[in-house]
């Protein structure tokens, strides 16, 4: 689980992030999970731009344009 966490964490790009987010969360992966959000968070303007964010639930969406640590202009 280690060595896949931390794989998966140096793969996270504007394209799978939320994917890599849902996954962690799957498989318990809470680390992976929190890397991916944190990640959305800082990249937000360009996450915004890619196919995968049209797929993003309503509440989870809600979720992210409320944190305090979003980084948009």
């Amino acid at each position: 689980q280690k060595v896949c966490g931390r794989y998966l964490q140096q793969q996270l790009d504007a394209t799978n992030c939320l994917g890599i987010c849902e996954f962690g969360e799957q498989q318990g992966l809470l680390g992976v999970a929190a890397k991916a959000w944190a990640f959305l968070r800082e990249n937000f303007e360009a996450v915004a731009q890619e196919d995968e964010f049209l797929q993003l639930a309503r509440d989870r969406l809600a979720t992210c344009l409320a944190s305090d640590l979003l980084q948009v202009p």
